[in-house]
């Protein structure tokens, strides 16, 4: 089964609603976004600099409007949303623009 990703510097972008990406056990971050939203425009390069920063995580984007069937899978309800996946069954995840709280998650990912 292959999927399509567009990369984005070291953000890769998810852009067919796969969820193939999941079944891999390596450290990821999903961020759910939409280009009509504001807090997602404003979080959208630390998100980029701490995706430079921490080579050993993957980190994905989704735009919403593109992945209607991902984002629905993962409950996402408002802009921007993140998952940080430790394993397949170990993650955390929050909903807005908040910086401190993204690199927190970010970090403790990478330790």
């Amino acid at each position: 089964m292959s999927f399509n990703l567009e990369e984005k510097g070291d953000v890769l972008e998810i852009i067919d609603n796969n969820k193939v990406v999941l079944k891999d056990t390596y450290p990821k971050v999903l961020y759910f976004t939409a280009k009509w939203c504001g807090p997602c425009q404003r979080i959208s390069p630390v998100y980029k600099e701490l995706a430079q920063k921490n080579p050993r995580i993957k980190f994905f984007k989704i735009d919403v409007d593109k992945n209607e069937e991902l984002t629905s899978g993962f409950g996402v309800q408002s802009m921007p949303t993140f998952f940080f996946f430790r394993s397949k069954t170990d993650y955390k995840t929050f909903s807005g623009a908040d910086v401190n709280k993204l690199i927190y998650h970010v970090e403790h990912l990478a330790n």
